[in-house]
């Protein structure tokens, strides 16, 4: 789902905006976003002719159509972005996501993601109405958990109970559902990972960096100029206490040291902006 990812040439979404679930008789629907800062971290190349909508005016937008539609019993927010809405790059909300709980009344629970901050509490909306916020972290150490019981009078819900824990995942077992499932991805990424890519004669750290000369940061100062054709290389190190030690290298040790992506630019300079 993703209701602030539009099409820009046909203007609609990109992704199916919200998901409507029926339980027992209960009507409820998902609406799904992510955070609008894509562009600043991912090249253009990778998400061309998408534009990314600001949260809150996505989420003004469908509740209205979703309650005029749907007119569900529950609705959930689903949002990957986390909790302060800071700009990002001066132009993107990168985090809205207790905004959108706090200034778009309809949400009864919003369930987030991105800012790698543990979250369970409960927001006034503008309307006067609580809702459930939470936010697990990351790496699955915690999951959200809610538990939601609803009266029912004809049909039609009277009364709401919302409660939320984020729950330790060390406390349950292994799936094997879950296991089996996706056990031709996992196999496919641990082939990769597993791939022998060369040998340190000594063992490398990011520590140093931080002090002054770094094997580490020299390796990959070497790679950016060998591969860009650059004079100059800029380069920070992303951990303080993280190293790869000496003999056979595989793909897996270098998330150790940079775990995501981080693309190369090449970019033109006087000598007086880099100084």
């Amino acid at each position: 789902m993703g209701a602030n990812i539009v099409d820009i040439a046909t203007g609609e979404t990109h992704f199916k905006p919200y998901e409507v679930l029926e339980r027992d008789g209960v009507k409820i629907v998902v609406l799904g976003m992510i955070t609008p800062a894509i562009p600043v971290w991912l090249s253009e190349n990778l998400w061309k002719g998408l534009r990314f909508d600001d949260m809150e005016e996505t989420a003004r937008k469908w509740m209205k159509i979703i309650r005029e539609q749907e007119k569900p019993d529950l609705v959930i927010g689903m949002f990957h972005a986390g909790q302060d809405a800071q700009l990002m790059g001066g132009k993107y909300r990168e985090n809205a996501s207790v905004e959108v709980a706090c200034n778009v009344p309809g949400f009864d629970i919003v369930l987030m993601g991105h800012d790698h901050a543990r979250e369970c509490k409960r927001v006034c909306n503008i309307a006067g109405d609580s809702v459930l916020v939470m936010d697990p972290a990351s790496n699955g150490v915690v999951v959200s958990n809610v538990d939601i019981t609803l009266k029912l009078r004809d049909g039609k819900v009277i009364d709401k109970k919302i409660d939320g824990i984020l729950s330790d995942t060390q406390d349950y077992g292994v799936s094997e559902e879950f296991m089996q499932r996706f056990a031709p991805e996992n196999e496919a990424v641990q082939n990769f990972v597993s791939k022998k890519i060369g040998s340190f004669t000594e063992t490398i750290s990011t520590r140093p960096a931080y002090f002054g000369s770094s094997a580490f940061i020299d390796l990959i100062h070497e790679l950016q100029l060998a591969i860009s054709g650059a004079d100059i290389s800029f380069v920070a190190p992303l951990s303080y206490d993280t190293e790869i030690r000496k003999g056979d290298i595989f793909v897996n040790d270098m998330f150790n040291l940079y775990k995501y992506e981080n693309m190369l630019y090449t970019m033109r300079l006087t000598g007086k902006e880099i100084r």
